[in-house]
Order: structure tokens, then sequence, then C-alpha cells
């Protein structure tokens, strides 16, 4: 009996199939597989919170997370910013203007201060508290209500 080149590639890919489905069976069988361990909820768009405005002026934030013990280089970190305040505070949004360096060095320190597993483990939500809380000190003529995430994704 004469094997074909169509027959061995056959026999390989269903082998190949029978593999896949059975590692992938045994992983959610034991309760390995979390699959959306990573998806995030996605914030509201600026301008969807009634009663206050948006500022989102910030723009996106590329910055690096410390490193992990035994790494010399951190986690990239993208992430994009807007901050929810009080409606039609024009003196306040002009503040938020005129910070709007000094609020990205906030996120970039902040985040610089924590690994990968670390932001990941205490999760966004509080990331967001912190971060809320060092913007708003900074501030002088009002208080920013929130902190929203258009984007929050760490590169590998």
């Amino acid at each position: 009996m004469k094997i074909t080149l169509n027959r061995a590639l056959e026999s390989v890919a269903a082998i190949m199939a029978i593999v896949i489905i059975a590692g992938t069976v045994l992983a959610f069988c034991t309760h390995t597989a979390l699959p959306g361990k990573y998806t995030r909820k996605t914030d509201p768009l600026p301008r969807q919170i009634n009663g206050s405005d948006a500022f989102d002026e910030i723009g996106q934030i590329r910055t690096i997370t410390k490193p992990e013990k035994g790494n010399t280089k951190g986690t990239v970190l993208v992430v994009n910013p807007w901050l929810s305040y009080p409606t039609e505070d024009r003196a306040f949004h002009e503040e938020l203007s005129q910070k709007s360096r000094q609020i990205k060095a906030i996120f970039t320190e902040y985040f610089s201060r924590y690994t990968e597993k670390e932001l990941l483990r205490n999760g966004e939500n509080a990331v967001k508290a912190d971060l809320l809380h060092e913007i708003n000190a900074e501030l002088v003529m009002g208080k920013i209500i929130a902190v929203y995430f258009c984007e929050y994704m760490f590169l590998e």
C-alpha cells in the first residue's frame, strides 16, 4: 500500500486537531482555563456621564511599570484617561488645561511605582481611586469626580 503525500498531511492535520481539542477540553475540565481573565469592562466614553463634564485633553500615555524581580525592564502600559468634573465649571476646566502636563506626570509616576502584577492584583478600580486622590491633591479650584480609561492595556 502506497501512502501519498496528501494522505500523510491529512493524517497529521487530524492528529493535530485531536490534540488541540483534547487539550482545550482538559483545560476547561480541570479549571485551568480562564477565558477573559484579563478582559476589562470598558468605561463610558467622554460626555456620556450625566451631570458632569469630561476633560479628555490628556491624551494617550505610554509608560513603563516597575520591573519585576530579576527583570531589567518593566512592562509597557498604554492608558488613555479622561476625567469627570462638575458641569459648567469653566474656571476649573482652565485649571485642568493648565495642569495637564502635571496630570500626565502623575499618571506616569504612579504606574512606575508598581509592577504589572501588582497593578493587576490591585485592580483597575483601586488604581483609579489612587489616581483620583493624587490628582485632586494637586488641584486648587475644584475636584474631579472620577477617573476613566478609554484604553488600559499592558504590552508584552
